[in-house]
């Protein structure tokens, strides 16, 4: 059989970090199993393969000319067995077909076929896990309602539109993204042809969850710092903040609930307006009802108890003062200890 190159894209938030880790830090079990996950523009805290994405499609004229693209070639020349690589920057900055088609060819004349793997899943989670990530960066302090409805607009939930961006060059295989099934991680190498039991033998080391979600308090807090940053802030200033934001947060709150945007009447409304398109990716890629592959998740049942909670001022204006004047100097580890005491004082107060 040819060898195939596998190319995970996506999309955003459907447990790539968590794939991606998973895969780097089982590379001898993925060896084991005939796959090859190239250790190339990988960093200590990112297991992506970003670096190959963006030079897909920036570079000049064939991918081999890159410095990035150089190594693969070499490191497929050099092992044997499939090819793995994984990045959602693949999904989201390939905007044109010559870009997709120029990875296929890349990979043909290496002599192997390419496949894209891409997971999908329940539109008005994917948004609110979306909207989640936009505001605890900082980047929205809009309503979700509002943040929907614009990347409804974009066409964020056209599922079919985007899968075919990538099948008019290589076969797309498309998943199901589900929480109540087994291990991602055993749906993903399953695709691949490699079995539970042989993926069992090999003892893959498990990891931990790679980015939690936030919840109400955390989100509550996040958008006042966004009101209140400065227009012109620097994007290596935003990103301290959202580095030790994320770090306070983590004491005081500890992710253990995840944000919920909406209810489930409007949750449904996004399913609704999307179910054309969902519809036919599940007659396509899964021989039976999106509904019934793709269940609903049930997060939503959580807004109604979200509501009812109150963020006393005492308690957002130290964090949001401290992050939007980014003084994080010697008094900051005071706010520090603050946040795990009050932590351990009353850990059921901003969790539903």
């Amino acid at each position: 059989m040819p060898r195939t190159a596998y190319v995970h894209i996506g999309t955003h938030k459907t447990g790539t970090t968590y794939l991606q880790s998973w895969m780097r830090k089982n590379a001898n079990t993925l060896a084991q199993l005939g796959i090859v996950y190239p250790d190339i523009g990988l960093t200590p805290k990112d297991a992506a393969h970003k670096v190959l994405a963006l030079e897909a499609r920036t570079a000049p004229d064939t991918l081999s000319e890159t410095e990035s693209w150089a190594q693969l070639a070499d490191t497929v020349a050099e092992t044997s067995g499939d090819v793995v690589i994984s990045s959602e920057t693949f999904s989201d900055r390939m905007k044109a077909p010559e870009h997709v088609r120029r990875l296929v060819r890349f990979f043909a004349d290496l002599g192997l076929q390419t496949k894209f793997i891409t997971f999908l899943r329940d539109p008005p989670a994917y948004l609110n896990s979306l909207y989640v990530q936009a505001v605890k960066r900082f980047n929205a302090g809009c309503s979700f309602e509002d943040y929907a409805e614009e990347k409804l607009n974009q066409g964020y939930c056209n599922y079919a539109e985007r899968i075919e961006f990538f099948a008019s060059a290589a076969p797309v295989i498309a998943l199901p993204f589900r929480r109540d099934s087994k291990a991602l991680e055993y749906v993903f190498l399953e695709a691949m042809g490699r079995s539970s039991e042989e993926i069992d033998r090999c003892q893959p080391q498990a990891i931990s969850v790679q980015n939690p979600s936030m919840g109400p308090f955390a989100i509550h807090v996040a958008r006042e710092i966004y009101a209140r940053l400065p227009s012109d802030i620097t994007a290596p200033e935003r990103r301290r903040r959202r580095l030790e934001f994320k770090s306070v947060l983590t004491r005081l709150e500890g992710f253990e609930t995840g944000f919920v945007g909406c209810d489930n009447a409007y949750a449904e409304k996004i399913r609704h307006r999307v179910s054309r398109q969902t519809a036919a990716v599940a007659a396509e890629h899964f021989g039976a009802p999106w509904e019934d592959v793709v269940p609903a998740e049930a997060m939503f049942d959580r807004y109604a108890a979200q509501q009812e909670l109150e963020f006393p001022a005492e308690r957002v204006e130290p964090l949001v003062k401290t992050m939007v004047d980014g003084d994080f100097g010697p008094r900051w580890p005071f706010v520090r200890r603050w946040a795990y005491r009050l932590k351990q004082k009353a850990t059921g107060l901003f969790s539903a």
